[in-house]
């Protein structure tokens, strides 16, 4: 349903032209082409560059690592916006796929100077994506082509995005020393007095 878009290196948009954004809050070991497998983003795209003009539909894989990225685009090119919520839906499928979790930015719903602020900065928009936080090394590999996920379902190895402190254990408590019993004391005991007393009878 989208198609490998090599012709694309960046999406050329204005603020008010983008439609909707999603990007993904994670990322997952990938093989882009033939480079070797690398922690890799995923965003959604849709652009209408007319009011009320069809749209078209972008999936960007961009890896900081390795500064690499590949463009899918809807296979049906532009689509109105009447069906776009059923496109949409597909995108979200595609990348969800590889093991992606997407987040709906609703860029829409967003004031102008952070819209502004998102297309100079997020890899889609821009071809200087020095600026972008590189992604934590990984260690499994990934099947080469992002297809592989969809028809061969394989899962992804997810790696979330923000750092994760480990658990401490808890320190032992101190074991308590126990005294040693101590006799108790005999009712039996004889009265000295008493005996002496009695002696002194005799």
């Amino acid at each position: 349903m989208f198609d490998l878009d090599q012709a694309t290196t960046k999406i050329e948009a204005t603020p008010g032209q983008v439609y909707s954004l999603f990007t993904s809050i994670n990322q997952i070991n990938l093989s882009l082409g033939d480079a070797p497998a690398a922690s890799t983003f995923a965003y959604i795209c849709a652009i209408q560059e007319k009011r009320e003009g069809p749209l078209e539909v972008y999936i960007m894989l961009f890896q900081p690592k390795n500064n690499s990225s590949e463009f899918y685009r809807y296979e049906g090119g532009a689509v109105d916006s009447s069906v776009y919520a059923e496109i949409e839906a597909a995108a979200v499928e595609f990348t969800q796929n590889m093991g992606f979790m997407m987040d709906n930015m609703h860029f829409k719903k967003l004031d102008v100077e952070a819209k502004t602020e998102l297309l100079k900065t997020l890899p889609p928009f821009t071809l200087d994506r020095s600026g972008f936080r590189s992604a934590p090394p990984v260690e499994s590999s990934a099947p080469k082509n992002p297809e592989e996920f969809v028809d061969l379902g394989v899962e992804a190895e997810v790696l979330l995005s923000h750092d994760r402190e480990p658990l401490q254990e808890a320190a032992p408590e101190p074991e308590l020393k126990s005294e040693p019993d101590k006799p108790a004391a005999s009712n039996n005991q004889p009265n000295l007095a008493a005996l002496a007393k009695l002696l002194s009878a005799f």
